[in-house]
This record gives structure tokens, C-alpha cells and sequence, in this order.
């Protein structure tokens, strides 16, 4: 089996948006989107999730992977 290597130096992701840490108990992490405003349908999301005894680690994961899809 041959292994192709890609060179990744010139691949360009959009910066649309980030994951923020804050400082409240019932939503650890915030989506917030090109102008660092929240996107709310997300924050009810992990509102959900935190009420259903998830994990802070488990939201930072989906938080990360919604950004990647809204970068898409």
C-alpha cells in the first residue's frame, strides 16, 4: 500500500466565527460568529446538554465540530 502525502501548508480554512470559554455554570462554552456575536440556537443546544448532565468536555466537542460545519 503507498502512502500519498499531501502538502497542507497552503489550505486555507474561512475564520468564520470561534468557541468561547465563559464564566457561567449552565453553558460553559458559547458559539459566537464573525462579528463575536452569540449564536443562540447553539447556546440552547448546550443549554440542553449541561440540564442533561453532560459533560464541559463532551459541549467543547460539539461546539468545535458545529464551528467546522459552519466554516464549511
Amino acid at each position: 500500500m503507498t502512502t500519498v502525502m499531501r502538502d497542507v501548508r497552503s489550505l486555507r480554512v474561512r475564520q468564520i466565527g470561534r468557541l468561547a470559554a465563559v464564566a457561567d455554570a449552565s453553558v460553559p462554552y458559547q458559539l459566537l460568529d464573525v462579528d463575536g456575536s452569540e449564536v443562540h440556537p447553539v447556546t440552547d443546544y448546550f443549554r440542553s446538554l449541561t440540564a442533561s448532565d453532560y459533560s464541559p468536555h463532551s459541549l467543547r466537542s460539539y461546539g468545535l465540530a458545529l464551528l467546522r460545519w459552519r466554516r464549511g
